[in-house]
């Protein structure tokens, strides 16, 4: 009786499996876009570094705005994929320039245009956004368990 509840149970579960993976990605996209929302770093929950004296001078009179969220379309372009045992975070090959801000940049750090200026031609921090902080991981754990005592409690009926 015991195995035919856990080859159920295993059943059930890779049944489930993208449900489950569905499930996690969206509640994860959503603490990311968080991350931007709050301008906070998710390893370690301090404020994003303000922008530099040249990009606020340039966004004058755009009234409120927000870090790394001219347009808000990299914020809104995070997704989730799903492959056969993981979940990945990210955006589309299109955001790559994102990373500049998700680990920063020296000056110069990706060489010179033609005439002679750097890229970037000025630092620019570290704007970590793509992640969960505990808060967040704790959040997507619950999740799991709910999804997993769910499943738990359909075998034992």
């Amino acid at each position: 009786m015991a195995r035919s509840g856990l080859t159920e149970l295993a059943r059930l579960l890779k049944a489930r499996k993208k449900s489950i993976y569905t499930t996690i990605g969206e509640a994860g996209v959503s603490q990311i876009k968080q991350n931007f929302d709050n301008e906070t770093d998710p390893y370690n929950d301090q404020k994003w570094a303000g922008l530099s004296d040249v990009t606020e001078a340039r966004r004058k009179g755009d009234g409120d705005y927000k870090i790394l969220q001219d347009t808000a379309n990299a914020k809104n372009a995070i997704s989730y994929k799903t492959a056969p045992n993981m979940l990945v975070f990210g955006l589309p090959k299109s955001y790559r320039y994102m990373e500049t801000h998700q680990f920063g940049a020296k000056k110069g750090q990706y060489g010179v245009m033609r005439n002679g200026l750097p890229i970037p031609w000025g630092d620019i921090p570290q704007r970590r956004f793509m992640g969960l902080n505990t808060k967040a991981r704790k959040i997507l754990l619950g999740e799991y368990e709910d999804m997993i005592k769910d499943i738990i409690n359909e075998v034992a009926k």
